[in-house]
């Protein structure tokens, strides 16, 4: 790869898709993909409804000719995944400037346009070799990142790394990118933690019920007398404001 060569702006391949010019702006677009969750669902931005790219295979980016040369370099070492994965990652390296310990957006935005072009190029089919290109990247951006975090000279702040997430079978969610130490969560398991928190405050509220009724119990009846007492007085006051 050529030092100093330039980033091809990939074009707009179909009405509503993302290009990489929209991408400049990483957390508005991150935002913006984590929002699309059903097919032909639209969300709202500062520009307007923003079309989802997977309504139709012709509306989406498949074209890797539009990419830039980096990634192009790219996409062809993973296609060779393991024989090339030194090479592959060393240009995940590049295109994220992790050298200068941070993560380039616009290499962030570059590796997820790849990883979009890739997935529907791969129509979802395993066995694609498309799918298996963005397989591997997904494992290589984060071991490229995980390598720089151990950099003794220039590490890379963990608060920088993320990872792609979305690349798989499933043609309804857009790839995307979160935090490296995101977990992703089934509704049911929100639905479950939920029910779990309800049901430890509930549970909380109970055993502090029943630690007053012990202590209530417990008195004597000298020292019930004598709260008696110290309550009505203070009732009596509190009636008097």
């Amino acid at each position: 790869m050529k030092k100093g060569s330039k980033t091809i702006k990939p074009k707009q391949t179909g009405k509503g898709a993302i290009t990489l010019n929209s991408m400049q702006n990483l957390d508005e677009v991150i935002a913006k993909q984590q929002a699309i969750s059903k097919k032909g669902k639209t969300v709202e931005s500062k520009s307007g409804n923003v079309k989802n790219p997977f309504n139709t295979m012709a509306d989406a980016k498949t074209n890797l000719n539009n990419v830039s040369q980096r990634c192009t370099e790219l996409y062809k070492a993973l296609i060779k995944q393991n024989e090339n994965e030194g090479i592959s990652i060393g240009l995940i390296n590049t295109i994220l400037d992790l050298a200068n310990g941070r993560v380039s957006k616009k290499g962030k935005a570059e590796l997820l346009d790849l990883a979009i072009r890739l997935k529907n190029k791969s129509e979802g089919n395993i066995e694609s070799k498309y799918y298996k290109a963005n397989d591997v990247l997904r494992h290589q951006v984060v071991k490229a990142q995980t390598k720089q975090e151990k950099n003794a000279d220039n590490p890379l702040d963990r608060k920088e790394m993320f990872k792609l997430l979305g690349v798989g079978k499933k043609m309804s969610v857009l790839p995307h990118v979160v935090h490296i130490d995101f977990v992703h969560k089934s509704q049911e398991q929100i639905e479950k933690e939920k029910l779990a928190e309800k049901n430890a405050k509930a549970k909380k509220l109970a055993d502090e019920y029943q630690s007053h009724k012990n202590w209530f119990m417990s008195l004597t009846i000298n020292e019930f007398d004598a709260l008696h007492e110290e309550r009505k007085t203070l009732l009596k006051a509190k009636a008097k404001k």
